[in-house]
């Protein structure tokens, strides 16, 4: 028997959206790196001009993790754990870890990512890593790391792999995978950024 096209228009899905009822959620509250200020398991951005100090807060907030030190401005303490770093500006031997060391950090639980191997069917490359290309190997680091509570890219325009960082849609489609890395595995992710791409990443 044959079918007509206004009924087959009829049998396929009007679309291919998954949504969900607010009604099936479950509230849940926010869990905290550093209580008020950073969250675990989002993106945690720090902008602002060149050399007015975010790679110093972001190692001494690594120092803090990692020995379970006290919190600026709270009665609280940090959960100790790991820290892994992406650093494409500053030298990990003459800059980072004296840096670390003059924060009082514990060097034994901070890991930088480096580079990434990248193989073809004939030769193997190292590779600086990439948010559009990378972000399975960042995962696989986190799964063999779970102690990580904290990573830093610094900064995120040397990671994101996109022509054009000023392009709000390019930026948040490389962000989105990372976002969904850190609510998978509850960590905190601190992203410093110059100011010209700051407005790309005020997801609403």
């Amino acid at each position: 028997m044959a079918v007509s096209l206004d009924e087959r228009a009829e049998a396929l899905p009007l679309h291919d959206c998954q949504l969900v009822n607010l009604a099936d959620v479950e509230a849940q509250p926010l869990e905290w790196l550093w209580p008020g200020r950073f969250p675990l398991g989002k993106l945690c951005l720090i902008g602002g001009k060149p050399s007015l100090g975010k790679s110093q807060i972001s190692l001494s907030m690594a120092s803090i993790v990692t020995t379970g030190g006290r919190w600026p401005f709270t009665n609280t303490n940090a959960n100790s754990g790991d820290v892994l770093i992406l650093s494409t500006e500053d030298d990990v031997a003459d800059t980072i870890k004296p840096r670390l060391l003059a924060a009082r950090a514990d060097v034994s639980k901070v890991h930088m990512l480096e580079s990434v191997t990248e193989a073809n069917e004939d030769t193997t490359a190292k590779r600086l890593f990439n948010l559009n290309r990378h972000i399975d190997q960042l995962s696989g680091v986190l799964k063999e790391n779970r102690n990580i509570r904290l990573i830093i890219l610094d900064p995120l325009s040397g990671y994101l792999g996109v022509r054009d960082a000023h392009r709000d849609a390019d930026v948040r489609e490389v962000l989105g995978p990372l976002a969904a890395l850190a609510s998978e595995f509850n960590v905190s992710v601190y992203l410093e950024s110059p100011i010209l791409i700051n407005r790309a990443l005020q997801m609403p």
